[in-house]
């Protein structure tokens, strides 16, 4: 079974360049979901994967994995740049921002985290 999320900006103008990837400027509560999802996902023994290139991004992807998303789906050209970025840390390190993030209480609270990704 495949459940999809679709969010659509209610503001007409872009707030972010191209280049940024949405998950790094989306509300707490994009992050928040996933976690829920995962979460139901391992109560019920389900796999959860994420498809689109939203996982391709090196500072994405990692998160993604330390939230506990079990598959993530990319072009194979990201492929390399990802798995450098998860592996320059312990997957502990990866749960442990990604636990912090899903803290954050503020936009400027959740940048704060995902700026001090190494």
């Amino acid at each position: 079974m495949c459940w999809r999320v679709k969010s659509i900006s209610s503001v007409s103008e872009p707030m972010i360049s191209s280049s940024t990837p949405w998950l790094l400027t989306a509300p707490i509560a994009v992050w928040r979901l996933i976690d829920h999802v995962v979460r139901a996902g391992r109560a019920h023994g389900k796999t959860v994967a994420l498809c689109g290139e939203l996982a391709a991004d090196p500072r994405i992807g990692p998160l993604l994995a330390g939230l506990g998303v079990q598959e993530l789906s990319m072009s194979p050209p990201a492929i390399a740049n990802v798995k450098t970025a998860l592996h320059k840390q312990t997957m502990e390190y990866w749960r442990e921002l990604a636990q912090e993030l899903l803290k954050a209480e503020t936009a400027s609270d959740m940048q704060a985290v995902l700026n001090s990704l190494k």
